[in-house]
């Protein structure tokens, strides 16, 4: 006899949105899976990524899904919101610019590998790290790559630092580049 496989029916993930001075809970979202990493709001909407490659827009005030995005190959974990947009990278080397309200991609940019560093915003310029060992950094009113330099191995982290845009990566170095040239 043949034995179908059995599908665990509970949630891994919930979502708990408790009140900040009586500790109550407001409301719960349980989703088909946990948030990974960060998670980011504007006044009205928490954004979120989960282990199985959605991203989510939940409303604050209710725990409403406001809408889903799917990426097979999965998105980083560190959403940003910058103005009315949200921008995400995924593990296949693209950086997306969503609408924060609707969930339509406004814009892709390619990269050569995949993106595993968060993103950093500086002066609308949107700057990434990659594994093909490069930083990249978009400008976001012309959508196109301002420059790209490389490393000498795949970039592991970003942080603005003041005039400084300081750079970790797997050849065991600290990089302190130009944000305006990449110097």
């Amino acid at each position: 006899s043949k034995s179908s496989p059995t599908r665990n029916s509970q949630a891994a993930g919930t979502l708990r949105i408790m009140g900040g001075e009586s500790g109550v809970t407001l409301w719960t979202r349980t989703l088909p899976s946990p948030f990974l990493g960060e998670l980011v709001s504007n006044e009205t909407t928490i954004f979120g990524c989960t282990s199985d490659g959605h991203l989510y827009a939940i409303r604050k005030g209710t725990g409403e899904v406001i809408w889903v995005k799917y990426n097979s190959s999965g998105f980083n974990p560190s959403p940003v919101l910058s103005k009315d947009n949200l921008y995400i990278c995924d593990r296949d080397g693209n950086i997306f610019s969503i609408d924060q309200l609707t969930g339509q991609t406004l814009w892709r940019y390619r990269t050569r590998k995949s993106l595993r560093t968060p993103i950093a915003i500086l002066e609308g310029v949107l700057f990434s790290g990659s594994n093909d060992g490069s930083v990249y950094a978009i400008n976001l009113s012309t959508r196109h790559l301002k420059w790209r330099v490389r490393t000498g191995a795949a970039v592991q982290s970003l942080l603005p630092a003041g005039k400084c845009l300081l750079t970790t990566s797997l050849d065991n170095f600290v990089y302190c580049l130009s944000p305006e040239s990449g110097d």
